[in-house]
């Protein structure tokens, strides 16, 4: 049972998060109690809002996904600045407006989920382990037993609140809220799921590139989501525990996902979406309206040229199409 904290002493001097940096931000977000309460108070929990949750795979282009919404339409992003105050949300997004506006430009740029500025776009993890009570990787796969209705429904006047000061709309990635996306239905949580793919191989090498370039060869060491049972995975080769990572967590997507109603799930496929940004996002434009008859307005200072290049060709790894199928047939 590996804690974060543990996970980041591991990683490599590249990839360490700064304990000193850490704290500090640790001891802001706490210093900020009072403020967040007093605009918890005093900031509307508006049923016109909507919030669109980008989801997927690691490394299946969820950041580009994010950023690809943030960038096209008129909507509320969680920004880097913003992001520093993780326990304090609705003092982040306030001051982010403040100092940057409402919809600020970024470039769609990033390694590892990892944006450039002020401005950039950012997962916002600490925020979702924050609420859905997630000390180490292993709580995310009970983390239905973690909130109480009373709790979720604390959640669901806390993000549309977050709506409200974005100007009514936000685009968040929630990778570890997916976990348990039928309680997002349950307690009428305003939003609609975008849900990445991208071709296994693909997901399969770069998760395994971005393991090794964050842990090295450490087998006891797990990058990113976990899957069902991979505390037990240590004997494999990091090969064989990264492809039971993709097919397990694929079918933990597609079990949470699938339960959800058609109106509030939207699957793109990356290849396709990187040739064709703009029909995607009038596809979700359409879906957004049809379902909470809200119009997100494109941006005026749009320009689609910008997505269409992101598109990275990665070569599968040899071995892939091997180590997949010995995991599917695990996983059967």
């Amino acid at each position: 049972m590996i804690s974060f904290e543990e996970l980041n002493e591991r990683r490599t001097d590249a990839f360490r998060k700064s304990e000193k940096d850490e704290d500090f931000l640790f001891n802001l977000n706490a210093s900020l109690t009072d403020l967040e309460a007093e605009l918890q108070r005093s900031t509307p929990k508006q049923e016109a809002n909507v919030l669109i949750f980008v989801t997927g795979l690691p490394r299946s282009g969820t950041t580009f996904t994010a950023q690809l919404i943030a960038e096209s339409l008129e909507i509320g992003r969680i920004t880097n600045l913003a992001a520093r105050f993780y326990r304090a949300p609705l003092v982040g997004l306030s001051l982010s407006r403040m100092v940057l506006g409402c919809y600020p430009k970024a470039n769609v740029k990033s390694e590892y989920a990892l944006t450039e500025g002020a401005s950039g776009l950012h997962e916002f993890g600490y925020f979702w382990r924050d609420q859905l009570k997630i000390s180490k990787l292993s709580d995310l796969l009970t983390s239905k037993s973690f909130l109480s209705a009373d709790g979720w429904e604390r959640l669901r006047g806390l993000l549309c609140q977050m709506a409200t000061i974005s100007g009514g709309a936000l685009v968040m990635k929630n990778l570890y809220g997916t976990y348990d996306a039928q309680a997002f239905q349950r307690h009428n949580i305003p939003c609609v799921f975008v849900n990445i793919q991208r071709d296994s191989r693909a997901v399969f090498s770069s998760i395994l590139s971005a393991r090794r370039k964050f842990f090295g060869e450490d087998l006891d060491s797990w990058w990113s989501l976990p899957c069902h049972d991979f505390e037990k995975f240590s004997h494999l080769t990091i090969e064989q525990q990264v492809a039971r990572q993709v097919v397990g967590l694929e079918r933990i997507f597609e079990n949470e996902l699938g339960s959800l109603p058609d109106n509030m799930v939207v699957h793109w496929q990356y290849e396709r979406l990187c040739e064709d940004p703009e029909c995607h996002i009038e596809a979700l434009q359409d879906r957004i309206s049809e379902k909470y008859g809200i119009m997100l307005p494109v941006r005026s200072d749009l320009q689609w040229t910008d997505f269409v290049i992101k598109r990275v060709n990665n070569v599968p790894h040899t071995r892939a199409d091997e180590q997949l199928r010995e995991a599917r047939v695990l996983f059967q």
